[in-house]
């Protein structure tokens, strides 16, 4: 959570490179934890948005996608899902992936 905090103070200065930097690094450690932890999953969330933040939407849709899949394996967090699938869906809408969007957001408005 340190590099990640790190990465949106310097994303908030506009200083990308040494952001993107720092969020590889929390990237790199979170990889190597339990993939169907909730603080992972969490976490994941928090770096993606931060991609976002820099447009860098393919990165932040494949850990958007990660985090769906943690989330599926976790009971009480089943709601969450949705709201997830509705980034991932807007997001692939804003880069022109329309058709890929659409289940994404069918999902979406299922949960």
């Amino acid at each position: 959570m340190v590099f990640t905090s790190m990465a949106k103070a310097l994303c908030n200065q506009e200083k990308f490179a040494d952001s993107k930097r720092c969020l590889e690094i929390a990237y790199g450690i979170l990889d190597k934890k339990e993939s169907s932890s909730l603080n992972v999953a969490e976490a994941f969330m928090e770096i993606s948005m931060q991609y976002e933040t820099m447009n860098e939407f393919e990165t932040a849709i494949s850990l958007l996608k990660r985090t769906v899949a943690m989330l599926e394996k976790l009971p009480q967090k089943q709601h969450s899902v949705g709201s997830v699938s509705a980034r991932i869906g807007w997001l692939l809408l804003l880069t022109g992936k329309v058709e890929e969007a659409i289940p994404y957001l069918e999902d979406a408005a299922e949960d």
